[in-house]
């Protein structure tokens, strides 16, 4: 499985397969709005990004690096999110890869550490995230947050 990443801003071409991913995982009635932070995440050497994940030339999944995540923590900065890969590709550890990925450009960007936030447990622990304690989403559920050291 050759796994590789292409910046969105370089590959506009996908922008409405990224959009239409992102909307089907996260949408509800708002699709102008993920329309619009999509295009907005499109930088091509600074926070905010967003990527492509291909295996060889398939597109299978996408993230993004992000000034804010979670508006009710405005203290944290970047954020790992936007972490879509397509159902038929999922366990196969693009996951993984996709972190690896985040970690190396976020660190070649000078950063030193990196949030993300979910509602799930377990899962980033594999790939040295650490959690740090819980907080609201913007629907007032409760979300965990992650760090990691770069």
């Amino acid at each position: 499985m050759n796994l590789t990443i292409k910046n969105l801003v370089e590959n506009k071409k996908y922008f409405d397969e990224v959009l239409n991913l992102i909307y089907k995982e996260w949408g509800n009635n708002n699709f102008e709005f993920w329309q619009s932070w999509i295009r907005s995440s499109m930088m091509e050497n600074e926070i905010p990004m967003t990527f492509i994940v291909f295996c060889d030339d398939e597109f299978v999944g996408t993230f993004s690096l992000w000034r804010c995540d979670l508006q009710s923590r405005q203290d944290l900065f970047p954020w790992l999110g936007g972490i879509v890969v397509k159902e038929n590709w999922r366990g196969k550890g693009i996951g993984l890869f996709i972190q690896k990925q985040a970690k190396d450009i976020l660190k070649n960007l000078g950063f030193s550490k990196a949030y993300l936030f979910t509602e799930i447990t377990g899962y980033y622990e594999k790939a040295d995230w650490q959690y740090i304690g819980n907080a609201h989403n913007e629907s007032n559920n409760i979300v965990n947050l992650y760090k990691i050291t770069l």
